[in-house]
């Protein structure tokens, strides 16, 4: 018997570092966590980043508020 669980992590930051680092820390602690059980096979499928976008509806013009990385 086997089972498959897919986690996610999601962070938010004022910048990409900061979004990206923050992930970067909880993955690590999801990884930690899941790793000290027996018979594990973590594995990780990838990062992404982009960016949080805030739209004046008055101009319809958007700016970068944010980032969001993902893993």
């Amino acid at each position: 018997d086997e089972a498959l669980i897919s986690l996610g992590v999601l962070s938010d930051g004022k910048t990409a570092a900061e979004a990206v680092a923050s992930n970067a820390q909880t993955t690590q602690a999801l990884l930690d966590a899941v790793s000290a059980q027996p018979n594990h096979g973590v594995t990780t499928t990838g990062l992404s980043l982009s960016p949080i976008i805030s739209y004046d509806p008055a101009t319809n013009v958007g700016t970068v508020v944010g980032f969001r990385a993902t893993n």
